[in-house]
């Protein structure tokens, strides 16, 4: 008798879905390399599969959406849908940028402030926040820059203005800014924050879609709105409506 992929005990399913949805490294959604070939077009088995594994998809990777593009975060939200941005646990984001570094007049550049705010309205259960080294040193560097007398005091309003913002987003429970090494200073800054430090080798950045870990069809091109593989819950996820294709294959 044929199998039947959805007769195969729930922990069994749910095992073949983290090998075939769930990269240990942090996905890229820009088009650095990962680790392994994902395969997000299992969602579009059928809803019960769909129902079953998105939450992996999306909860259990590290997901990093660094981009020159200040509007691709928004326009990644908007494809996947509030439900499943609902269920991301783990994002990287590049650090925020300052418009304003006055003593006692310091502002975020619109973009940041936006994506800051939209990634607090959707990712309702987002637990870790990440900056990527690049974009943090580059604050740093820009802080280092200063010169005035109240150097320590504008650091100190800059960076708090920053952990407010994240500290915003309520689910929030780790902050980890990733960095080449900084100045004693800025660290100690940000050690009193309550922000984890993590010390990388820098790396070069690259927009190519070749390098994605994803295999054909996944969101890494120009436009986030030509992927099927990151999928809204509203979506037609169904294969020429045939909901037991797995067994099918099976035959």
């Amino acid at each position: 008798m044929p199998a039947n992929f959805l007769s195969l005990p729930s922990e069994l399913r749910i095992m073949i879905y983290e090998l075939l949805l769930v990269d240990p490294e942090p996905i890229n959604m820009w088009g650095w390399p990962t680790s392994k070939v994902l395969h997000p077009q299992l969602l579009r088995v059928n809803k019960e599969i769909y129902g079953e594994a998105s939450s992996l998809l999306y909860s259990q990777n590290r997901l990093s959406l660094i981009t020159l593009d200040f509007d691709y975060l928004g326009r990644f939200l908007d494809k996947i849908g509030r439900n499943n941005a609902g269920q991301i646990r783990h994002l990287c984001i590049e650090f925020p940028v300052f418009d304003r570094l006055e003593l006692h007049d310091i502002t975020l550049e619109a973009d940041s402030a936006s994506s800051l705010a939209r990634i607090q309205s959707d990712c309702v259960n987002l637990s870790t926040l990440e900056t990527s080294a690049i974009s943090t040193d580059h604050m740093t560097f820009r802080l280092g820059a200063i010169d005035s007398p109240h150097f320590s005091e504008i650091v100190h309003e800059a960076l708090t203005l920053v952990d407010a913002r994240f500290r915003a987003i309520a689910s929030l429970q780790e902050i980890v800014v990733q960095v080449s090494p900084l100045s004693d200073e800025i660290r100690k800054e940000m050690t009193s924050l309550g922000w984890a430090i993590t010390e990388v080798d820098r790396v070069e950045w690259s927009a190519d879609p070749s390098l994605s870990g994803f295999s054909e069809g996944s969101i890494y091109g120009d436009d986030v709105g030509d992927s099927d593989c990151f999928l809204d819950e509203e979506n037609d996820y169904d294969i020429d409506n045939d909901s037991d294709y797995w067994r099918r294959a099976a035959d």
